[in-house]
């Protein structure tokens, strides 16, 4: 009696231990769980009404965390963006039908309606109960997906500005109503409106602004005929912080709600949610400032699309700017073929009044001048290539981006060498004959991808398009090619590629670390029956018992004697069943060999 208390008191001790260590490894985990940067989850999608267990990460991811809700007021369902919901559900149920990865990225929206993008990976696992079930992570990548989408607005609207300055070059004269450039930018920058302000001084000082020019969105109303936005005071009608920063150069930007009081009520009667300003400048002074409007979303302007719409508001002024000498030149020479033909009868009068027309000539001329140094400028800091040809290939001219591609420090180097020395041999003839034709035919290529020879003998990716260039008589002289280097762009593709594979070599890994696991648990389960079979008597229990106690427990610290036993396996298989020792004592042997090579 005494010894079956002193067991059983024994019995209790261990069962204590265990439940404390379980105790121990739970809190431990959840620890970890509710403290890593991403959102762990388990899933079943039986009930669309939420997960059957997401980590408190969620509601921090959703919210700021002055006021965080409770885990039980947030469901992963309900935050699912609409667009995303029936999709990212497809997706799971495929996953758990197929027993196949997951990976996929979608939106959530939070409470307030804010959105955060986040990347889903997960697992299907087969539950103890025989259901199948989601195991994976939510990161957010809301600061990559913003990033991306700021990059991709830049480059479009930089394109839209391209567009432009490559019109203008194009042609002696500006013939394009600045409408239909204002509708190309407020396209590439997806926003509701894009007007142009111009300014003047009274004589007391005082600035005001009227509205010149205007492109809205479809569905969105016009401001052109609006009597508030002409002759418009800055300091009288509370815009006197634009003045101040438009003198500086700098943009004005944000959310209308974020601005001074006596802003937002000139700026909400116009169902302007979000906008930015850039100031115009016309020969160094302030001409005017250009706007494009958000009417329909709370837009969060970065810096990169500021920068882009900032250069669209420098092409204007020097588009002014040249339109303004061109309407200077030719109200000069209209004026003095009235005053020729009017006054060729008083010789010493209409002498007189040539020189003075003559001056205003050569001022004009000078402005144009000036007007051709800026767009030159514009052309020699241009991000792009520009190169100038003639029908034989032979480069007549070029910009320094476009020498500097190709590794050459001065413009003057690559002068008079033929294209052909600068392009592959294999594809440089059939891209010629199929240029050469799409000239001819429409007096423009199509956007192709080729590759070009660098100083030092490597090569470059770009693109290029190809214009014929005309005299004023419409007779063809020359080729203008423009280029752009896209090795950046071939680069990002090759590294996206080698993210995919790295991507499935490590679900190839787990998978056979996840195979170990299963067959060191039917090794542990052998090893059980063994003891319940020769705990009677059997000569190696003791020696088996603490061999029994120093194996590892845990899943997780199965994975070095995984790696132990593909070795010793090799080395044991054959002793144990070839029959060197047939019965329980020999299959003990085998279990001692393995435990001290452990």
């Amino acid at each position: 009696m005494q010894r079956r208390r002193v067991t059983f008191k024994g019995r209790q001790e261990g069962a204590k231990r265990d439940l404390s260590q379980g105790v121990k490894e739970k809190l431990s985990y959840q620890g970890l769980l509710e403290h890593i940067p991403a959102v762990v989850y388990c899933d079943t999608l039986d009930d669309e009404g939420g997960a059957c267990y997401m980590s408190p990460q969620l509601q921090w991811m959703l919210t700021h965390p002055e006021t965080a809700l409770e885990p039980s007021q947030q469901s992963w369902h309900a935050c699912l963006h609409p667009e995303d919901r029936d999709r990212v559900l497809a997706e799971r149920r495929r996953a758990l039908k197929e027993s196949q990865p997951l990976s996929c990225e979608y939106r959530l929206v939070s409470h307030d309606g804010h959105i955060r993008w986040v990347l889903d990976r997960a697992r299907v696992v087969h539950a103890s109960d025989g259901t199948r079930q989601l195991h994976g992570v939510l990161h957010d990548i809301t600061e990559r997906k913003v990033l991306e989408q700021s990059l991709a607005n830049r480059d479009t609207i930089l394109q839209a500005v391209a567009y432009a300055a490559e019109y203008f070059l194009l042609h002696s004269r500006s013939d394009v109503p600045l409408e239909k450039v204002l509708g190309r930018l407020g396209e590439a920058a997806q926003v509701s409106r894009v007007y142009v302000f111009e300014n003047y001084r009274a004589s007391d000082g005082t600035w005001f602004t009227s509205q010149r020019y205007e492109w809205t969105a479809e569905g969105i109303s016009s401001q052109k005929d609006n009597p508030d936005l002409q002759n418009f005071p800055y300091v009288e009608g509370g815009f006197s912080r634009w003045l101040e920063t438009f003198l500086l150069g700098e943009p004005i930007y944000g959310l209308i709600e974020e601005f001074p009081p006596s802003e937002r009520s000139v700026l909400k009667a116009q169902d302007i949610i979000s906008l930015v300003a850039a100031p115009i400048f016309v020969n160094g002074a302030l001409w005017g400032f250009m706007g494009f409007d958000d009417c329909v979303l709370p837009r969060r302007w970065t810096s990169v699309e500021i920068d882009a719409l900032k250069t669209a508001a420098h092409l204007v002024g020097a588009m002014v700017q040249k339109q303004r000498s061109d309407a200077i030149l030719d109200q000069a020479a209209r004026h003095l073929e009235r005053e020729v033909a009017r006054k060729t009868a008083e010789l010493k009068e209409a002498n007189a009044r040539l020189h003075e027309e003559l001056r205003a000539r050569r001022e004009a001329q000078a402005r144009l001048a000036e007007s051709e140094r800026r767009y030159r400028e514009l052309y020699e800091r241009s991000r792009d290539g520009y190169v100038r040809t003639d029908f034989q290939g032979v480069i007549l001219e070029c910009n320094g981006p476009f020498a500097s591609m190709l590794g050459y420090d001065n413009p003057q180097e690559i002068i008079g060498v033929p294209c052909r020395d600068m392009t592959p041999p294999q594809r440089f003839d059939a891209i010629s004959r199929n240029m050469r034709r799409q000239l001819m035919e429409r007096g423009f290529s199509d956007k192709f991808e080729k590759q070009l020879i660098r100083k030092d003998g490597s090569l470059l990716d770009v693109e290029v398009r190809m214009y014929l260039h005309r005299r004023p008589d419409s007779t063809p002289d020359s080729i203008w090619t423009f280029v752009q280097d896209i090795s950046d762009r071939k680069l990002a593709e090759q590294e996206r590629l080698r993210a995919q594979k790295l991507e499935s070599l490590g679900l190839l890994a787990g998978g056979i670390a996840h195979d170990f696991n299963n067959i060191l648990t039917g090794i542990l389960g052998h090893i059980s029956l063994i003891k319940h079979a020769i705990k009677n008597g059997a000569p190696h229990w003791r020696s088996f018992g603490s061999r029994r106690k120093s194996m590892p427990q845990s899943p997780g610290a199965h994975a070095p004697v995984a790696h132990l036993c593909q070795g010793w396996s090799a080395r044991q298989e054959n002793r144990v069943l070839a029959g060197s020792d047939s019965g329980l004592h020999g299959v003990f042997s085998a279990w001692h060999a393995l435990s001290s090579s452990v």
